[in-house]
């Protein structure tokens, strides 16, 4: 009998050493990952373990060691090791009622040591225990089926087995076979610490393979999302490019009046040149003005030949600093004809060198472009044509606002969740604004679109502000805009 005895409280000894130490192989292997679900199991099995130890000392220990915090120790560990087991998407648990249940089980425990039976309190120890195996071996069986993980099904039948050995143990006591205050011979005892003994290793191994197995999964997953951003990459360049290519057909008409005009006027001047060197005594005073006038004209027809050859070349996005005055600059060249040809009033705002965002200023340029292009669009058939560009800086932000004074954007539209905007690739209105929230997007910027309550639409682009060091020595900054009228 002693013998039996001895065996029974060697196995759950070992067991609950085995607990305490295969959670620190299980982390050793694992490469010590600070994440929530290993340290919880990790945690939760010592836990458990130091509480079975002290089983296994009861009457060696006293009953306040050995119950009083043994048994809350061992509810605390499997607590912990089925939130282990609970996915990450899940509300996380509120610890404060945790541990104040725990607390609780002590205090609980502490009062009925010496009002309870020895009987009662064995049944009442055992139940504890074996209601929270069963909540664990729930959670472990879910996470089998919801990941399709043989190894969260062997951590389930591993518990489960232990919950049958605490059935069985729970059972012997009601027949008044156990008493509290000893190990008891039986077979029912020694053959349920040998289970537990078994079911350690056997679920620690579980954890160490769904470990693996998830951390195989959020690779996979990982590659997978690279990959399918790097799609989206391509097609957002792609589609980007597109609608540049869009873009200059819109405003083919303005940019080859835009060349022309000082085409024509330079070879006007080089043909008054011409006729004034034919003469015996050419005026110098009236040749040299002459000529100057042809280098500033196809110098202004190389400016726009340039912007329109840097609007199609298929770059590079760039992220440099970028003066917003030199960026409107830049639009309100490309566009000058196009609002002319339309009877459009365009306003620009004044320069303002305060005003420098971060980002690649061809797209910046291009977004620009399409919302103004939307803007002179809308207001074609409106017997007031005004298109409002006006431009505020604060301390964090710089905001672009394009208003005009046409009918508005359509309520569809307005209700429409940012980057959902879609419609007939042909229109200005439908795949522009995609591209342009797509744009600012990048930028880390946004665009809000609404309605003015006294008629006409109103569209704000709004980006982070930078501050460079030269901000304030760059010369482009200071030319001025003109209205468009």
């Amino acid at each position: 009998m002693i013998g039996t005895d001895l065996d029974a409280r060697t196995l759950m000894l070992i067991a609950g050493a085995m607990y305490v130490l295969l959670p620190l192989g299980v982390w050793f292997v694992l490469g010590f990952p600070w994440k929530r679900s290993p340290i919880l199991w990790c945690a939760g099995s010592m836990f458990g373990g130091v509480g079975i130890v002290l089983r296994g000392l009861r009457g060696q220990v006293g009953d306040e060691l050995s119950y009083v915090l043994g048994q809350p120790l061992i509810l605390l560990g499997i607590l912990l090791v089925t939130q282990s087991l609970r996915p990450a998407s899940e509300r996380p648990p509120v610890w404060w009622r945790m541990g104040l249940a725990c607390i609780s089980y002590a205090v609980l425990l502490w009062w009925l040591l010496s009002m309870a039976s020895p009987q009662s309190l064995s049944m009442l120890l055992r139940a504890v225990i074996l209601i929270q195996t069963l909540v664990l071996v729930a959670a472990a069986w879910r996470i089998g089926q919801t990941e399709v993980s043989r190894n969260a099904q062997f951590i389930a039948g591993s518990f489960f087995v232990q919950s049958l050995a605490i059935a069985a143990n729970m059972v012997n006591a009601g027949l008044g076979s156990p008493d509290i205050y000893t190990l008891a011979g039986s077979a029912v005892i020694v053959l349920s610490s040998l289970t537990f003994l078994v079911m350690a290793l056997v679920a620690s191994m579980g954890y160490l393979g769904l470990s693996l197995e998830r951390a195989l999964r959020h690779e996979v997953q990982q590659a997978q999302t690279l990959a399918r951003a790097q799609q989206w990459r391509a097609r957002h360049d792609g589609l980007v490019a597109l609608d540049r290519e869009r873009l200059l057909g819109v405003l083919s008409e303005s940019l080859g009046q835009e060349i022309r005009q000082p085409l024509t006027a330079a070879l006007l001047h080089v043909q008054h040149g011409q006729r004034m060197l034919r003469a015996e005594t050419p005026p110098a005073e009236y040749l040299i003005p002459g000529m100057d006038r042809v280098i500033h004209n196809i110098r202004r027809a190389e400016h726009t030949i340039d912007r329109t050859r840097h609007l199609m070349a298929p770059v590079a996005v760039a992220s440099v600093p970028v003066a917003v005055s030199v960026l409107l600059q830049d639009a309100a060249q490309l566009i000058r004809l196009k609002a002319i040809s339309r009877n459009v009033n365009l306003h620009f705002p004044a320069p303002d060198t305060r005003a420098w965002v971060e980002g690649d200023a061809l797209q910046l340029t291009q977004a620009v472009l399409q919302v103004i292009l939307n803007a002179i669009a809308a207001v074609a058939d409106e017997a007031l044509r005004e298109v409002h560009v006006a431009l505020e800086v604060t301390d964090r932000l710089v905001r672009l606002q394009i208003t005009d004074t046409g009918p508005g954007f359509a309520p569809s539209l307005l209700e429409r969740t940012p980057g959902s905007f879609q419609g007939d690739p042909m229109s200005l209105g439908g795949i522009g604004l995609y591209v342009v929230q797509s744009i600012l997007d990048q930028h880390r910027g946004g665009l809000v679109l609404s309605n003015r309550t006294h008629g006409g639409a109103e569209v704000t682009l709004s980006m982070p502000r930078i501050f460079p060091a030269d901000a304030a020595t760059d010369e482009k900054t200071q030319l001025a805009y003109p209205t468009i009228q």
